[in-house]
């Protein structure tokens, strides 16, 4: 593999404890065979191999060339300046990984390069032709390593990929090409993520732009020093003057200094609310004292990167930046936390809001109430600011559609003793809309998310959610009160070991549509309901509504009329038959084109009684179709011809007198008292 990076492990909280205990017990390649043995099984222990013989021979055998190849050790097995932070916990296992991956470097017959580089200048170029292809795909990266320059990158090749990117025809083994350990590195890094086609895409757009400009730049030679390389280029704040003399007394205001520099969400006054110790002054004080008025979120888009940032600072022949850079040193706090942070304070201020206080709510009622349009202002989809995700239940609905699935994937691999072309197959998870929007809440505290749930109890709502059901408890500030435990929705959307608790963050809320008149669907029982708001969307016309007073075709009878009309008789009906108030017309049960005469074809004209009187002939009035239609008529077939058959408001003989009086224009009423007698003989009209 020609961009080697090992492919046995993956970079993880596991392996720096390895390489702690190989410091601690000073191992090195000629350390005795006692030592070794000492140090394996202290790895046995520890849980880093899962028992002393799975441990066994692996240092000498695995170890120093894994620890080597991150730039953990150097030639001579001596920790360099990064390992050594990693193994003392000075730095995050995403701070590791991106300083590593940045500025890995190989060497070709053309010069040197950084693979990070040309990946960054490929999504550029893909983005330039179009920015919905601006992915990488397994098939992409098998192209790339074969690269030995950026030259390479012409716009032949990137129009060659983007097509393959809508063919999708390419299939490649990840592990014989090391995309799986690639992409496990870029995505700890935090500088990546995978799409719903597991193809790599920027995570940090603006991080990614700075990296393409430090590239250009001129470069130092990469020796695992914190500040060399692309780092050498990090952006300096403007001079500063700290005015305190002893400094350490500072140190415990490492929080609110993340808090600051790193995110330009959280307010100063939320800062010092909490977050901010105080130590007799202000935190207004506190920036004045280190001349950090107007620096907010300076370094916003290296958030994550605190002590990474904080140990480039203190390399710098600037004793006030190196002050600041020790301070972000001393951070207590991980990535994680300051997001968790900055939920619960958004959820605080927030608490108030009504789309805050709405966390799970069923919108219900009658088939056209309106239901979503009311979920779409309420929520003020449309306005860019709510990231959504709407899904829709039904009978063959499942849990693994809703969270997600293992699926099988086959992949071929050649067998270097034989020459023979192996295959097997291997699982994948596969995230559904609900894990995709609770990974996007979790990672964008300060936005809000949607997930739409449309009619609801046509699947088998508590089936559906499955374990999740635990998670719809939610507290005072929005959160779920109770976690659950679930390893495929941890790793699909936090992405590394340990594995994390599953809870619903405040800024995400879970809404439904619910019919009321459906039948032959799954109930929802009362454990389940009860963790829902519901709220009845009233069938009532209002003044927004657009074609309320539109005349029906050719007749003098407005949709609002004819609906209260109907609904009127439904309900009246109720006590006596077994139509009900839920099988009332909705006042947007039918489009404005369905009532319009149009260009007065057949067709065009065949819209409102195969939708609005096909529904009252086959369900409103299923059992009692004589209390609305004329005694003639034996099926629907013939009802919609009479209707087609005739014009004007003589289209609605196919009802009863008294329904026809009802529907008679105010007007025509107080003009004659004779109402219009409909047809006798239904197969005569």
């Amino acid at each position: 593999m020609k961009w080697s990076l090992d492919t046995h492990k993956f970079m993880s909280e596991i392996t720096r404890k390895a390489l702690q205990i190989l410091t601690d017990y000073h191992i090195t390649s000629s350390s005795s065979d006692l030592e070794i043995e000492r140090a394996e099984q202290a790895m046995a222990t520890a849980g880093v191999y899962s028992d002393e013989k799975a441990a066994s021979g692996r240092i000498r055998r695995a170890l120093f060339t894994y620890f080597r190849c991150y730039g953990c050790i150097d030639e001579n097995e001596n920790l360099t300046e990064i390992g050594r932070l990693f193994a003392e916990n000075k730095l995050t296992l995403r701070e590791f990984c991106f300083q590593f991956i940045v500025n890995y470097k190989l060497h070709s017959e053309l010069g040197t390069y950084h693979p990070l580089r040309l990946l960054l200048l490929f999504l550029q170029k893909l983005s330039n032709q179009s920015k919905q292809q601006a992915f990488i795909t397994s098939y992409d990266f098998s192209r790339l390593v074969e690269f030995n320059s950026y030259e390479e990158l012409t716009d032949s090749f990137i129009t060659e990929q983007i097509q393959n990117h809508m063919n999708n025809d390419h299939e490649v083994n990840e592990r014989s090409i090391g995309f799986d350990v690639w992409s496990n590195i870029l995505i700890s890094s935090g500088l990546f993520e995978k799409n719903y086609n597991k193809a790599l895409i920027l995570s940090n757009l603006e991080l990614g732009k700075w990296l393409l400009e430090a590239y250009g730049l001129t470069q130092n030679y990469y020796s695992h020093d914190i500040n060399n390389g692309v780092f050498a280029n990090l952006p300096q704040m403007p001079k500063l003057k700290v005015n305190v003399s002893n400094h350490n007394v500072y140190l415990s205001e490492s929080k609110a200094l993340q808090a600051y520099l790193f995110s330009k969400n959280i307010k100063n006054d939320e800062i010092e609310s909490y977050i901010y110790n105080g130590s007799g002054k202000s935190f207004d004080d506190f920036l004045k004292t280190f001349d950090l008025v107007n620096k907010k979120g300076f370094y916003s888009d290296f958030a994550g990167l605190e002590r990474l940032v904080g140990h480039c600072l203190t390399k710098i022949n600037d004793i006030n930046l190196q002050i600041i850079g020790n301070m972000l040193i001393n951070l207590p706090i991980s990535e994680r936390q300051l997001q968790q942070l900055e939920a619960k304070i958004y959820a605080q201020n927030n608490q108030n809001k009504e789309s805050l206080t709405h966390i799970n709510v069923i919108y219900y009622g009658v088939p056209g109430a309106g239901k979503s349009h009311t979920i779409e202002n309420d929520y003020n989809i449309d306005d860019g600011n709510n990231i959504v995700e709407r899904v829709v239940f039904h009978p063959d609905y499942t849990y693994s559609d809703f969270v997600g699935q293992l699926v099988p994937k086959t992949e071929t691999m050649k067998d270097e003793t034989t020459g023979k072309e192996l295959r097997f197959v291997s699982y994948e998870f596969k995230p559904g809309p609900f894990t995709n929007i609770l990974g996007l809440a979790i990672k964008n505290p300060n936005k809000q998310h949607i997930l739409i749930i449309e009619e609801i109890n046509r699947g088998n709502a508590p089936a559906i959610f499955g374990d999740l059901f635990q998670l719809l408890d939610r507290k005072e500030d929005g959160s779920s009160m109770y976690s659950i435990t679930n390893d495929d929705i941890s790793d699909a959307v936090y992405g590394t070991y340990p594995r994390q608790k599953i809870l619903i963050p405040a800024n995400l809320t879970i809404v439904a549509t619910m019919n009321t008149s459906d039948q032959n669907v799954f109930t929802l029982d009362t454990a389940f309901q009860r963790r829902w708001e519901m709220r009845l969307i009233e069938n009532k016309f209002t003044e927004e509504h657009r074609f309320a007073n539109k005349p029906i075709l050719d007749t003098t009878v407005t949709w609002k009329t004819f609906c209260e009309t109907m609904n009127s008789i439904i309900v009246g009906n109720g006590a006596r038959t077994t139509s009900t108030e839920d099988k009332r017309l909705g006042i947007y049960f039918i489009k404005e084109q369905d009532i319009e005469q149009g260009d007065k074809s057949r067709n065009q004209l065949r819209k409102f009684p195969e939708k609005v009187i096909k529904y009252l002939w086959d369900d409103a009035f299923k059992f009692n179709r004589e209390d609305l239609f004329n005694s003639n008529y034996n099926s629907l077939e013939d009802v919609i011809e009479d209707f087609l058959g005739k014009s004007g408001f003589e289209r609605f003989n196919i009802f009863k007198t008294d329904v026809i009086n009802q529907l008679r224009p105010t007007e025509t009423k107080q003009a004659t008292s004779e109402p219009i007698e409909p047809a006798n003989d239904a197969s005569q009209q």
